[in-house]
């Protein structure tokens, strides 16, 4: 089943379909956000390839980053965590976007996301998708269902994603209790914001991307929910374009 679609954002090259550049609807979101015309560095870089997204989105749950990829125009597949067909889905995609629902991970589906990172596969885990973020066995730790509803000015520590939102400590809202965050990553993780949970944790990394293989994951505690703002859209969006740059073997500024 596939989600919703754009006929208007494909172009066709030798007789295939290949997604439009992605950034130009980013931009245009942007721009009709924020009523300001942002310039951004398009020089196309010569070193390496870009590939079109294959994406695929697991169901909603508490979180839908499918809502996220249709405003920004980008086709997907629909993905069911099942150990019947988990592994076979992930082979028709390069980039997945697991939402924050409750999950049954089996060992067999731990095993089939670890293979599609190590193979060069790109991914976004929202919340309680950390256990995806687990089946790597890389050395990261988190919380368990402990956040609580709070508002946290967080702190942006990724270069690219304060250039592009232009905000480096924007107020992200925790709308319900029980959310995850990560109390350690490792060393080489690109941590994208912190932010103090509780009054307990402080700078606690709140997202962050890491390389597993010849893929990566990201993840990030926050997400989609009731009433979000326009700056918070405009995070939700960047967030999304890490793994679809990773995938496009690109930067988000470049995408």
């Amino acid at each position: 089943m596939s989600g919703q679609k754009d006929n208007q954002n494909p172009t066709r090259q030798g007789g295939q379909t290949t997604p439009a550049p992605p950034n130009k609807a980013w931009m245009r979101y942007l721009e009709s956000a924020t009523g300001k015309q942002t310039v951004y560095d398009t020089t196309p870089k010569t070193d390496t390839a870009l590939r079109p997204p294959k994406i695929g989105v697991t169901p909603k749950g508490f979180d839908d980053m499918g809502s996220v990829l249709r405003r920004l125009k980008f086709d997907y597949e629909d993905v069911a965590v099942s150990d019947d067909g988990f592994a076979a889905a992930l082979a028709k995609v390069n980039c997945l976007f697991v939402n924050c629902a409750s999950f049954s991970v089996s060992t067999r589906i731990r095993s089939a996301f670890k293979t599609f990172i190590e193979d060069g596969g790109s991914a976004l885990c929202t919340d309680y998708a950390f256990e995806f973020v687990e089946s790597l066995g890389l050395p990261v730790k988190f919380s368990g269902k402990v956040g609580s509803p709070q508002a946290i000015a967080a702190t942006l520590e990724d270069r690219e994603l304060s250039r592009l939102l232009k905000d480096t400590k924007p107020t992200l809202n925790f709308d319900m209790g029980g959310w995850v965050f990560a109390t350690s990553v490792p060393h080489d993780a690109r941590v994208l914001f912190r932010g103090n949970v509780d009054g307990e944790h402080s700078n606690a990394p709140l997202a962050f991307t890491v390389k597993f293989g010849r893929g990566s994951v990201s993840y990030t505690s926050f997400h989609y929910h009731a009433q979000v703002t326009e700056l918070e859209n405009i995070l939700l969006s960047l967030l999304a374009l890490q793994p679809i740059a990773a995938a496009s073997n690109t930067t988000v500024t470049q995408l």
